[in-house]
Parts: C-alpha cells; structure tokens; sequence
C-alpha cells in the first residue's frame, strides 16, 4: 500500500512536508503580488539606526514640481510605454512598477532622491510618495496634467497605486501614465472603476536646498539624512 503513497521516491508524509513548504512559498508570493507597487514602506534599505550625515552640509526643503518638469516627467515616461509590469522594479531593462517608474523618471531628469521621514531615500513606495514627496490637492478640478492619483482600491489605509494624470476624455474617463499590474506593462490608459478605487490627489515634490535667510518656500524638513 505504500507504493501509491510515494512520489518520487519519497514516503507520504514527506510528500506532505514538500507540500506545506510549496504552500508557504505560494502565500507568500501572492502577499507580494496583491501588494501591488507599495504597500508600506518595505522596498528602501533603511538604515539600523538613526544615524546619517547631511548632504554637503546643506538642509533640504520640498517645492512642488514646476509646470515644465511635470511634462518632462510625462514624456521621460512615455519613452518606456510598453515595458513590463514588475514589482520591484524601475529599469528599462527590467521594467516598472508603479513607484519605480516615477522613482527613474526623477533620476533621469537629475532630481535629488525622494523623502522618507526625515530621510533622503533612493526608492520609496507609492504610499511614501503620498504621504511624504505630495503636496495634497483636495479635488480633482485642481489636476494639472503630471500631477499624481493614488489609489487605495482595498480599503486598507495607505496607497497602493501611483500613476500620474493624463486627461479626462469627453467620456469623463480619466487617463493616466503608469506601470500597473492590470495592464501588465506600461501604459497611457483609463482607469477602469475609477471612483471606487478611493483616489486621492496630490502635487509632485522635490527637494532642493533651503533657503538661508527670508522666508523659506514650501515644506522645510530641516536636516535631510542619508542612509550609510
């Protein structure tokens, strides 16, 4: 009776341990996948400690992005239409996830990291974006084509999708450009069931150094740390 019981060889109940383990595996890829592009801040190699040095000496404050910059980034992202959708990613080698994309977007335009708390990062979620590289818009009519929408499709407190505003179509669609898992790679698109995915709405930041002396502009976030 042992016989039908093994399966390559192994005995049933080490059968059943390989299946618990692949099981494992499984739930935890699918954690990944239904995470979309963010989540909580998990994708930045934090620092153990709260230690960093200031960048050149200098503090750093946020400006929303200007006009021009915001259409720069559109075009810097139309350039990459097509490539996959990969969480985790933002290469054009590899292709974008929904925050990578902005997150190389930036680096080719040469603007300075993104914050994260007190922090100058590298990479940061689309929940990081939101919550500290936004300056918020409280509605939609206030959208100025590059600005970002966040969505939270779940219900689950923090932002799980950026894409970066397009138009809305005499339909009322509104269109975007981003990398998402629903359509697989990058794209310029409507966003299906937009209302329900609870979008909110914010103007693109950058650091840049503060003013010393007068009247500072914008969110001023004193000494920026940089991750050892």
């Amino acid at each position: 009776m042992q016989v039908w019981a093994r399966f390559s060889g192994a005995p049933l109940a080490q059968f059943s341990g390989w299946l618990a383990q692949f099981q494992g595996w499984l739930i935890l890829a699918l954690v990944a996948v239904l995470a979309g592009c963010s989540g909580n801040q998990t994708k930045p190699s934090l620092s153990s400690n709260n230690t960093g040095k200031l960048i050149h000496g200098v503090q750093y404050e946020q400006v929303p992005l200007e006009p021009q910059e915001q259409l720069s980034i559109i075009k810097t992202i139309s350039t990459q239409v097509g490539k996959p959708y990969v969480w985790g990613a933002q290469s054009p080698s590899r292709g974008f996830d929904c925050s990578g994309l902005l997150v190389w977007s930036y680096s080719q335009l040469g603007l300075r990291g993104f914050r994260y708390q007190s922090k100058l990062e590298g990479d940061v979620t689309a929940d990081a974006l939101y919550k500290y590289n936004t300056y918020p818009l409280t509605d939609m009519v206030q959208l100025r084509e590059g600005d970002w929408i966040f969505f939270d499709p779940k219900s689950q407190g923090y932002e799980t999708h950026v894409a970066v505003f397009s138009h809305i179509d005499g339909q009322g669609r509104v269109w975007v450009w981003d990398a998402s898992s629903t359509a697989g790679r990058t794209s310029q698109r409507p966003v299906p069931n937009f209302w329900g995915k609870n979008p909110v709405f914010g103007r693109p930041m950058k650091l840049v150094p503060a003013t010393m002396g007068g009247v500072a502009v914008g969110t001023h976030i004193g000494p920026v740390l940089v991750s050892n």
